[in-house]
């Protein structure tokens, strides 16, 4: 009878603390791993564009010649970045005395969303789609502590092929994107499953001349 009573213990146990994590990780901004009584959760805390949240994605004339016209200088775009900070903490409502649990990020998605309408509606490239991503990276977050990473916000790829796909016709909107990130993590050790976490931010995409970004052709 006793075995069979703590076989029912052990099982009530681990329904109880797959309870714990569903309840301790109802935030789409965290995620919970680990087995037994070493749960750790994954939070993102902050997703900040470096820089400006201005996103430039068209390239402009700076200086021509007086002369001939010829242009002379031109604006050089760049890849355009946000810092993620990650935190690594115990479930609170895991029994006392839990181990912890270093959680690495196996890599990343990224999709974009227009906050509002496209101001051009019947022109059908006055607002082209920003392509989604995904990225493979490995972002070790130790138990117990916070690590900032800067990632890709908007590549220059998906800035170059958003004006390559734009009807130059209709003024240069700007509009207003959310990047929504969803990392893949799990715990460190070897034979644990996946979870995800995911995180957004806002910036606003158009044509903005920065003088200190002109160089020659």
């Amino acid at each position: 009878m006793r075995r069979g009573w703590q076989r029912t213990q052990q099982g009530l146990t681990c329904l109880f603390l797959v309870a714990l994590i569903l309840a301790g990780c109802d935030d789409q901004q965290q995620g919970c791993g680990g087995t037994e009584a070493a749960i750790a959760c994954l939070d993102v805390v902050r997703i900040v564009p470096t820089g400006s949240s201005n996103v430039d994605a068209f390239v402009d004339v700076c200086t021509r010649d007086a002369t001939t016209g010829a242009v002379l200088t031109v604006e050089h775009l760049t890849e355009q970045s946000a810092e993620v900070t990650f935190s690594n903490t115990k479930l609170p409502t895991v029994p006392a005395n839990p181990g912890t649990v270093d959680l690495v990020i196996t890599g990343y998605s990224l999709a974009y969303v227009r906050n509002g309408p496209c101001p051009s509606p019947s022109v059908a490239q006055a607002c082209p789609p920003l392509a989604p991503l995904s990225f493979r990276d490995t972002i070790a977050v130790p138990a117990d502590s916070t690590v900032t990473r800067t990632l890709p916000l908007v590549p220059l790829s998906v800035k170059q092929d958003y004006a390559r796909h734009f009807d130059l016709r209709v003024p240069i909107p700007v509009l207003s994107y959310t990047a929504h990130y969803v990392f893949t993590a799990r715990p460190a050790r070897v034979g644990e499953e996946t979870f995800t976490v995911e995180g957004d931010t806002q910036f606003t995409l158009g044509n903005f001349l920065a003088p200190d970004t002109c160089g020659a052709p």
